[in-house]
């Protein structure tokens, strides 16, 4: 995915999705057979949306598959991360670069 400014907690667009379809969220958790808990601390943001819980609002909702749900999580961990982390200290290891040599056919053309 591409870089996001302040990209949004997946549970803010699952949230918003619930209010939109008129769903409750306690019902909602009975429907795809998880904890109430586990999906409010989501919607609250207080929690990561996981690969379980992807995987159910994807079979239960229209919309985002799993894998999409869980690259929505990861851009939030991502920014949350960045503006916590320095990595200013940090110097890139430098690896060579490895040429392999060609055998010596490589490169003629085949004629048959």
């Amino acid at each position: 995915m591409t870089n996001m400014f302040n990209p949004p907690h997946p549970g803010r667009m699952l949230a918003e999705s619930l209010r939109y379809l008129g769903i409750n969220p306690c019902e909602f958790a009975k429907h795809i057979g998880a904890l109430e808990n586990s999906v409010l601390e989501i919607l609250s943001e207080e929690s990561p949306m996981t690969p379980d819980i992807a995987l159910r609002i994807s079979a239960a909702l229209p919309g985002p598959s799993p894998e999409t749900w869980l690259a929505l999580q990861a851009d939030y961990d991502l920014w949350q991360t960045r503006k916590r982390v320095s990595t200013a200290r940090i110097q890139r290891i430098e690896v060579p670069t490895l040429q392999r040599a060609l055998p010596e056919s490589a490169g003629q053309e085949v004629t048959q």
